[in-house]
């Protein structure tokens, strides 16, 4: 890091920084020949704290490169930018935090460093460890008959009331209308319903454009043709990632347990387990309007909205909301027994604590998703002073003595 002073690297473990040498820091970092871990290290976290749209075409891409050489060092998986630009503004978060994130990062890049002398094309799950979650789901039909979506051939699937389901080559359901004449009043009062299991996501196009991303253990129904008027109601458990396809005279309407969610044409991403204490909306794009009982609140971009007894607003990175649908697991301060959760429900694993009051603690770190367990576990276990083990199916968590 011939090119960083050392009085520039001195304010930034400090937390001295001011906005503008975070700036230059990065543009050296993204340009630098030298792809040594540590520049690696400290480019990974500067770049989730920065706003993307003010970065130039050429550091953008660049940052993208070099931290697309840090998570897939050791094995062959998809790779998903950690920068990409956005249609609106996030605040740049305290730069406060970078010198203590800098260390959950460099455990990240130890953790997929390329392990010397071993091919690693393909990950074998073990009696010590968990395979990561895949593409998996069922879909009931109105009928009741049920396809299992991730073992079902590409091509034409069904075809019910003149609307045919078709698994594209990249494993997307999409919903084909043959005839809008003849298949409006019949097709509209048909359910469909897509469900993950635990360890499991999927994505669909719903009748109307729309597009879906659903999280583990989760599922949507809706019909398979929407009216011409009225509204396009959808049903959620679980959590999903929505894309509405824009539509002035039919309103977008997604209903989970707690509360109901009204748009127009937005990007919005809504969390509603039932082992949650609340149901959570996340707005990137547009604007929806939540309805709680006799509560109601209008979400603007960049705002989440929790809802239990009553609606709570508050501004938010949405990045780390939708980390899971890029392909991460982000976490930044949140309480362990979330963590977990997320974690339980993509690897299929069950959950022990040792000592209950562990549940509280708060944790950060930023991690693919498309690892075996034992490898997150392995960065876990450098964080902090808690102790994760995998016994069996269950992962047992404990105060490191």
């Amino acid at each position: 890091m011939d090119e960083v002073s050392n009085l520039l690297f001195r304010k930034l473990i400090n937390n001295e920084c001011s906005s503008e040498e975070i700036d230059e820091i990065i543009a050296l970092l993204a340009m630098n020949d030298d792809k040594s871990v540590f520049d690696d290290l400290i480019l990974a976290q500067l770049t989730q704290r920065v706003n993307s749209v003010d970065l130039s075409e050429d550091v953008r891409l660049a940052l993208n490169e070099r931290f697309k050489n840090i998570v897939n060092a050791d094995y062959n998986q998809p790779f998903y930018p950690i920068i990409r630009k956005k249609s609106s503004l996030l605040t740049m978060l305290r730069i406060s935090a970078v010198a203590a994130a800098i260390m959950v990062i460099f455990a990240i890049a130890l953790l997929f460093n390329k392990t010397s002398g071993i091919n690693q094309k393909l990950i074998h799950q073990t009696a010590k460890d968990a395979a990561p979650g895949k593409d998996a789901a069922v879909l009931t039909l109105a009928n009741g008959r049920k396809i299992i979506l991730n073992e079902s051939a590409n091509g034409e699937l069904a075809k019910q009331a003149g609307i045919r389901i078709t698994k594209a080559a990249d494993g997307k359901l999409i919903y084909h209308i043959d005839n809008t004449n003849t298949t409006s009043a019949k097709a509209s009062e048909l359910y469909n319903t897509i469900s993950t299991p635990r360890g499991g996501q999927y994505q669909v196009n719903l009748p109307d454009g729309s597009q879906v991303w659903l999280n583990s253990a989760s599922s949507i129904k809706f019909p398979m043709l929407f009216t011409t008027v009225g509204r396009r109601n959808i049903r959620l458990t679980g959590e999903a990632y929505f894309e509405v396809a824009k539509d002035k005279k039919r309103p977008f309407v997604v209903t989970t347990d707690k509360q109901s969610i009204e748009v127009l044409g937005t990007h919005f991403d809504v969390s509603s387990y039932d082992d949650d204490a609340f149901t959570r909306t996340t707005l990137l794009e547009g604007t929806v309007k939540i309805t709680a009982g006799v509560h109601t609140s209008v979400l603007k971009p960049g705002q989440q909205a929790d809802v239990s007894a009553s609606i709570s607003v508050s501004n938010v990175d949405t990045e780390i909301a939708v980390a899971w649908k890029n392909g991460y697991f982000h976490f930044d301060d949140e309480k362990l027994e979330s963590v977990m959760k997320k974690i339980s429900r993509w690897y299929d694993l069950d959950v022990e604590y040792k000592d209950p009051s562990l549940k509280n603690e708060l944790f950060a770190a930023y991690s693919t998703r498309f690892a075996n367990v034992s490898k997150l576990l392995k960065l876990m276990n450098q964080v902090g002073d808690m102790s994760f083990e995998l016994d069996g199916k269950t992962i047992l968590i404990s105060r490191k003595k």
